[in-house]
């Protein structure tokens, strides 16, 4: 049993007819397809590294496609393409607060930058607090501050 190993391709030399060895490897180049395909990865919010994991390319060979396609490096594409996939998980954000609120609570503080307010109130006024203090407490705030001015 003989391994069949393919001749890499060859370019006819008019001067002598003679072949010569072009070299290489093929070159990549992603269909109409393969682009959707990329965009949709984004708006999953996929990472560089899975993203050439699905395509089985090297991570250079991707931002070479990308500065060929969009004239963009990988950073800006995938900025601007994973809006849609956060479009999407806000839509579904409102339609699973109806049956699974937890969830959604998760999904809005992990992707979207949702926090929880916090107010902070305050009881009182300046003036408020001093009449509500003792005598004694009055006069060893009192003490403490005029240790401090000296």
């Amino acid at each position: 049993m003989t391994k069949q190993i393919k001749n890499k391709p060859t370019k006819k030399n008019n001067s002598r007819n003679q072949t010569k060895n072009l070299g290489g490897r093929p070159r990549i180049v992603f269909s109409e397809a393969q682009w959707r395909e990329f965009e949709g990865l984004c708006a999953l919010q996929c990472t560089k590294i899975e993203i050439t994991e699905w395509f089985n390319i090297d991570d250079k060979t991707l931002e070479n496609l990308l500065k060929g396609h969009y004239k963009k490096g990988f950073s800006e594409v995938f900025a601007q393409k994973r809006t849609k996939g956060l479009v999407s998980l806000r839509r579904r954000q409102f339609q699973l607060a109806e049956t699974n609120p937890a969830l959604s609570i998760f999904l809005g503080k992990n992707y979207l930058n949702q926090r929880d307010k916090t107010e902070v109130e305050h009881s009182g006024s300046v003036e408020e607090r001093i009449r509500n203090m003792t005598e004694e407490d009055r006069l060893k705030r009192i003490a403490i501050l005029k240790q401090k001015i000296k």
